[in-house]
């Protein structure tokens, strides 16, 4: 790797690690995250609606799609390691950009960093110690299977079952799969190379069943995307 990028890549890593390290002050969804993970400690199961933490919505169903993050917070916190989780928080972030810097290899080296600080820019204002770090570079690593050719292109697959169980915000993994599938049909000018994309995007829509909330997600997801 060009050892400007590697310059780069070095330079924001810091920058994520001292953003983490000090990261959570007066942060309520932070704290709403410990409160879920010890609730899963506790019962051994994932609650089907919202407690007494709301003061707006008690009682209401909700799908916590974020468990997993929320249970190994709470798990750091009880052991002591939130440092290390807030580390591997920036290392996820970190990995986004040297995926990124994968994928741009062939590109010019200016090229190549400006890309980067677009890319780290854009991650700049949602980044700390949140659920949605963890998709970050399942993002990236899509892409790049993507542009790896049609039979690789299926590694999208099991990278958007990881995801739908990390967030919900994979359910924009299916539309990527379209939209891009789409783009190289119209280059290419042949309707055919459509048969294999609208496959994987239907294979990674069926996949959001496979989490512990069956349909529940999907329609979770609708209903607060139209809220």
């Amino acid at each position: 790797m060009n050892p400007a990028v590697v310059s780069g890549l070095v330079l924001v890593a810091g920058l994520f690690v001292a953003s983490v390290i000090g990261y959570g002050a007066g942060d309520g969804d932070l704290w709403w995250q410990r409160q879920l993970g010890e609730a899963v400690l506790r019962t051994h199961a994932l609650p089907g609606t919202l407690g007494l933490a709301t003061f707006s919505a008690p009682d209401a169903r909700w799908i916590p799609h974020e468990w997993i993050f929320a249970t190994l917070w709470a798990l750091a916190n009880r052991c002591g390691a939130d440092v290390v989780f807030r580390i591997g928080c920036a290392g996820l972030a970190l990995l986004t950009l040297v995926v990124e810097a994968l994928r741009s290899r062939g590109a010019p080296s200016r090229a190549r960093m400006m890309m980067l600080v677009i890319v780290a820019i854009a991650l700049t204002p949602s980044f700390g110690v949140r659920a949605q770090v963890l998709g970050w570079p399942l993002l990236a690593l899509v892409m790049l299977a993507l542009e790896a050719g049609p039979r690789r292109a299926w590694f999208a697959l099991p990278l958007a079952i990881v995801w739908y169980n990390l967030h919900a915000s994979a359910l924009i993994v299916p539309g990527i799969v379209l939209v891009d599938g789409l783009g190289r049909a119209l280059q290419g000018r042949r309707l055919a190379a459509l048969i294999s994309p609208l496959a994987l995007a239907a294979a990674c829509a069926a996949a959001s069943l496979a989490t512990p909330f069956g349909l529940a997600l999907p329609r979770f997801v609708v209903a607060w995307s139209t809220n």
